[in-house]
């Protein structure tokens, strides 16, 4: 956020018209931003060889020199400066003027910078023209992607609108819309004791334009200029009707805003045709109040306060599918449930009884606009076998630039088994995430050890005072869970191993000097965790800096858990104990993170009975000063209202009943909150696939957040319902593991949850 120039403009509406300085008027954000302005030989290069006498350099020179005469401080871009986006990264906001041609990794950088959190202002003529494709170097996006959607170039995604039509030979009008850029431009005007009451801008015929429109599900593109053709066009079908002059967008954490038509033609020192010297009603050149636009567009982008502009880039396929004696026959369908639009490679492949791929056929540069659907013909003529089944695979891989999304259908069929059989989702071979939105970080690896470690690493903090780690079995199980308290007293990441052997990815990652590992402790006995791992680590960490906590039972170990906890903390151990059912481990799954917060340990009992060693851990640990009490996760069909009232015998109880397993994980994190927590960071689990949010525990412990917890397939009513209420203050969840233990789709339903 740059809310110097919001103020300023604040400012100026306040104290209406201001004296020009000497020296000449300056802008309310002259001289507060940083402006990287574009000058593409790339574009001249191509326009010359076009024969279109566009002087692209001349208006670009003519923009930056026009800027710098009021005060802004604009450096000049090349082409190759886009190829680096940590150069981008120096400037609040980057200028494109008439720039048609960019290299598809200059264009994906423009999308990340202004992603991340930076302004973009487009005068005219994004992206048009791709370089880099072998071959198409003349040829316009739309050409090379076969999509109109795609005539942006990545810069799509951002714009959120298509491509029409050129037209052209017209005179037109621009009518300002009510939105931020117009009523900057407004106050800029009136700093400049000039009058705003007509803000319209003309132009006389001979003057080409874009023509577009806007995707069916664009939530971030509003209109702040609206084209109206005043004569006839010339080479278009599209006339009549008014189309966007001038759009904004807000993208992820940043900004964007596009003009449709040339703005530099009416700017003062440019005046083309004489176009900046047409007075308007108020009696003011319309230069000034193109310049104005201009300026303001400038300011609103740098300024990036705005929402948050989740992006769903989905492309999917599916195919109906005729098998009958003498071959198989496709409808192939590919469609886009996202919000901006995909390109990709569209895949039809057909497999014989014996698994020999007999049908491979691509279609490339497949374009899918947000919420079309689009048809393909596709077809194996050959005559099918009597005995076994043919696989149909289909696939739409959107690749391009560099997405890698794989999605994946599959159908086995027979000789004349019939018409119209529908292909289904094959999780195994899709790949790849759809979802981004600034607000959601997926923490994972290529298995639940590398998961472990991203979510060590994301916490941070290395080298940690200390220097412990702490072990769990990584095929879950009560000792795992039981172990995030301890994890959380020793300030220490939770890591995972395999029973008999560190896996190869955890050794590298503590015997990293940066981490700064130099005492590890294992939760669980040899069933869960052998001993060749434990005289492993003794080899790399030192004999005596490796210590386990273990028992004979599930409650033993958590009793010598908790007997740690209290001896780690000392005074600083409350008292407090959770308390869940240790045969049934989905409540503690949802406790764990809350166990870190409070660095309370973790006990179980049995439904209807308090083992012995629960018992002794309990007295210890709620002895001395009045305990906060024992908190028990899950209802009475896990833990029974008469082993309730045992446990209140210790200290007052607390009980988070919900009708699931999901409903009772978002008690537990209401009850965190409402215990000094904060909604600011969420934890996102699996509440199948528990390993992931044991790991997750000391993150959110360090972070003082709530665990959620959802099913793999979508997200459950119950987390959705604290998201809605309490997204508001949300800045970040951190989501536990890959699509195998939170899906995408789950995603999209966070995101629709989120206000």
């Amino acid at each position: 956020m740059r809310p110097i120039a919001s103020i300023l403009l604040a400012l100026l509406l306040l104290l209406g018209p201001l004296p020009a300085p000497v020296g000449g008027p300056q802008t309310a954000t002259a001289g507060t931003l940083k402006v990287g302005l574009v000058r593409s030989t790339l574009t001249q290069s191509w326009v010359d060889s076009h024969g279109r006498g566009y002087g692209v350099l001349t208006k670009q020179d003519a923009v930056r020199n026009y800027l710098a005469g009021k005060g802004y401080d604009v450096t000049v871009l090349s082409d190759a400066d886009l190829d680096d986006l940590d150069k981008l990264r120096q400037y609040d906001v980057v200028v494109l003027m008439w720039v048609f041609a960019m290299k598809a990794n200059a264009a994906q950088n423009l999308v990340t910078y202004v992603g991340e959190g930076n302004g973009l202002v487009t005068l005219y003529a994004s992206p048009r023209v791709n370089p880099d494709v072998a071959g198409e170097t003349n040829a316009h996006w739309l050409k090379i992607l076969n999509s109109n959607s795609w005539e942006w170039g990545p810069l799509s995604e951002v714009n959120q609108t298509t491509f029409v039509d050129d037209f052209g030979a017209i005179e037109f009008r621009a009518d300002p819309v009510a939105h931020p850029i117009v009523d900057g431009a407004k106050s800029i005007l009136a700093g400049r004791g000039l009058s705003a009451a007509d803000m319209r801008l003309y132009r006389q015929p001979g003057h080409w334009v874009e023509l577009v429109s806007m995707f069916p599900a664009n939530e971030n593109t509003s209109l702040f200029l609206n084209m109206t053709p005043l004569s006839v066009a010339t080479g278009s079908k599209h006339y009549p009707g008014a189309h966007p002059g001038a759009v904004a967008a807000e993208y992820l954490k940043g900004r964007y805003a596009y003009f449709y038509f040339s703005p530099v033609d009416f700017l003062p020192n440019f005046n083309q045709d004489n176009t900046a010297n047409r007075v308007l009603s108020s009696g003011v050149k319309q230069g000034e109040v193109a310049a104005a636009y201009v300026e303001s567009a400038i300011a609103w982008a740098a300024d990036t306060a705005g929402t948050y502009g989740p992006i769903i880039r989905d492309g999917r396929t599916y195919a109906l599918v005729n098998a009958s004696s003498g071959g198989i026959y496709a409808s192939q369908y590919v469609h886009n449930p996202g919000n901006v639009a995909v390109t990709g490679t569209l895949h039809f492949r057909v497999y014989d009884p014996k698994g020999k791929l007999v049908k491979d056929s691509k279609r490339h540069k497949i374009g899918v606009h947000p919420g079309l659907l689009y048809r393909y013909s596709e077809s194996y003529i050959a005559p099918l076998s009597s005995s076994g089944s043919y696989r149909v695979e289909i696939e739409f891989n959107t690749s391009y630039p560099s997405y890698g999304r794989r999605h994946v259908e599959t159908l086995h069929v027979r000789r004349g088994q019939g018409s119209g059989l529908r292909t289904a989702y094959d999780e195994a071979r899709s790949s790849g995430s759809y979802v981004e939105d600034p607000r959601i970080v997926r923490v994972a690896g290529s298995d639940r050890y590398s998961t472990a470690l991203r979510i060590a690493d994301e916490a941070g903090g290395y080298p940690r005072p200390g220097g412990y780690v702490v072990f769990a079995s990584g095929a879950g199980g009560p000792d795992a869970l039981c172990a995030s308290s301890l994890a959380a007293a020793y300030d220490a990441p939770l890591l995972l191993t395999k029973r008999d052997a560190l896996p190869e990815q955890v050794r590298a990652w503590i015997t990293d000097p940066a981490k700064g590992v130099d005492k590890a402790i294992i939760v669980g006995g040899e069933s869960a965790i052998g001993a060749s791992v434990e005289i492993e680590l003794r080899e790399l960490l030192g004999e005596s800096d490796v210590s386990r906590i273990g028992g004979p039972s599930r409650f033993e170990t958590a009793a010598r858990v908790a007997a740690h906890v209290e001896e780690r903390l000392g005074a600083a151990q409350d008292g407090g104990v959770i308390v869940c059912n240790g045969n049934a481990l989905a409540d503690a799954a949802g406790a764990s993170a809350l166990a870190a917060g409070r660095r309370w340990p973790l006990l179980f009992v049995k439904k209807s009975e308090v083992p012995t060693p629960t018992q002794a851990a309990l007295s210890q640990m709620t002895s001395g000063a009045p305990s906060p009490g024992v908190w028990i996760a899950g209802g009475e069909g896990v833990v029974s209202a008469e082993v309730e009232a045992g446990l209140a015998g210790y200290a007052p109880t607390w009980r988070a009943s919900g009708a699931s397993r999901y409903d009772t994980a978002a008690r537990l994190a209401q009850r965190a909150v409402d215990t000094g927590a904060s909604w600011e960071n969420v934890g996102l689990a699996s509440g199948q696939v528990f390993v992931d949010a044991l790991a997750l525990g000391p993150l959110l412990g360090r972070l003082n957040a709530p665990l959620l917890l959802t099913p793999k397939a979508a997200l459950d009513a119950y987390p959705a319902q604290k998201l809605a209420a309490n997204g508001a203050a949300l800045s970040k969840i951190n989501v536990g593991g890959g699509t195998k233990a939170v899906s995408d789709n789950a995603l999209v339903g966070v995101i629709g949850a989120l206000p």
